[in-house]
């Protein structure tokens, strides 16, 4: 007999190195590039309106009188993005209007603010409440649980509250027992890291402060955490930190079924078709080759079952395996779960009565978690 080579298997494997010296082609061409498509990109539709965030060192964007470029704006300027309004104890709904802040720093006893930062000065003001808001937007490629703003802050006289996003951070674990606080003076820094209920478009953060004091009334943020210029990693590369993904514990259901009637037990001497069937009872992931290494039949405290004279087991299962069972898609429904089925035998001879454990050792399979996200970059066509 001539045995003939399967022509599909030359195209697999023709494919296959195909497709990694493309991989390695592309690769080595992307490393030639020098231009770098922006990430700071929500894809919100306000990103014409409100800055995206992403990075780390973005947090100086945060900072009141910061002027883009690495420095502060000076008296008499509108800040490019804090918004002030009046309003009273009752919270940021009280704010009618909201207007651009000017920038003014009354000098000392104000505390002297960093270079990338000055103070929006609310004017020569009435006792009462006063509330800065700065709105942003966060880069699709940000994951929302971890992002925090790590920020200092000072005010005449004191900052009574901060809220995210509504959010009163006075009720949030990085909040508590700290507001109302600061102040000021060099020693009334008040220092917190928001850290909770961010959201990916339209995110607001609203200071209110309380001036008890008569005069001149202000607010000044700025970060708390420098990023060095050499340590600043660009966000719109794959700069990924290898980690491990804390998986949830994901198995499929395993069932038993034989009989055409409930009086149909298995006898000592007996041959019973076992159904054993593998449900997927997950709507968002799937199990792909799932497939049982062996199915073992004990006694209930694990122990081999007793042997016949020949040497083979009283109680067995054929095929004891590998069983396939393939892939298994997602359920439907609570009463659609995903299932297969395959049939093994029970063969019993001369077997003890009693109850028996059947084991399905080296289950094995891939979880596919079905997930769908949105990202974008953004890119400048010139001027011709």
């Amino acid at each position: 007999m001539v045995t003939k080579k399967s022509a599909l298997a030359d195209v697999g494997t023709d494919c296959q190195s195909f497709r990694a010296k493309k991989d390695q082609e592309l690769a080595a061409r992307k490393e030639k590039k020098v231009n770098t498509a922006s990430c700071k990109c929500s894809g919100c539709r306000s990103d014409s309106e409100l800055p995206v965030l992403g990075a780390k060192a973005d947090v100086v964007r945060f900072n009141t009188g910061y002027d883009g470029q690495g420095g502060a704006l000076t008296d008499g300027a509108a800040d490019m993005r804090w918004e002030w309004g009046m309003g009273d104890a009752s919270g940021p709904g009280s704010v009618s209007n909201w207007s651009p802040a000017t920038i003014e720093n009354y000098g000392s006893p104000w505390a002297s603010p960093p270079p990338n930062a000055n103070y929006l000065g609310l004017g020569d003001a009435a006792n009462g409440h006063y509330y800065c808001r700065y709105r942003f937007n966060l880069a699709a490629m940000v994951d929302l649980s971890q992002f925090h703003l790590d920020v200092n802050l000072h005010a005449d006289d004191q900052i009574h509250e901060i809220y995210v996003n509504g959010v009163a951070q006075s009720s949030t674990p990085n909040g508590a027992g700290l507001l109302p606080g600061g102040g000021f003076g060099q020693d009334a820094k008040l220092h917190i890291d928001l850290n909770n209920a961010w959201r990916r478009c339209d995110n607001e953060v609203i200071v209110q402060i309380e001036n008890i004091g008569g005069g001149p009334t202000g607010l000044l943020v700025f970060n708390a955490v420098e990023v060095p210029p050499g340590q600043q990693e660009d966000p719109c590369e794959c700069n990924c930190k290898c980690k491990t993904v804390e998986w949830p514990q994901l198995r499929p259901c395993i069932s038993v079924k034989w009989g055409d009637s409930e009086c149909d037990c298995i006898e000592s001497n007996d041959l019973e078709v076992l159904y054993v069937t593998v449900c997927n009872c997950y709507a968002n992931a799937s199990f792909s080759n799932v497939s049982m290494g062996q199915i073992r039949v004990t006694d209930l405290a694990g122990n081999p079952v007793p042997l016949l004279p020949d040497g083979t087991p009283s109680v067995q299962v054929v095929p004891s395996g590998p069983i396939c069972f393939g892939d298994i898609a997602p359920c439907k429904d609570e009463k659609n779960p995903s299932c297969v089925t395959r049939e093994v035998a029970l063969y019993t001879r001369g077997a003890k009565a009693g109850d028996y454990r059947i084991s399905f050792d080296s289950v094995c399979f891939t979880v596919c978690q079905h997930t769908q996200t949105t990202q974008c970059v953004v890119v400048s066509v010139c001027r011709d």
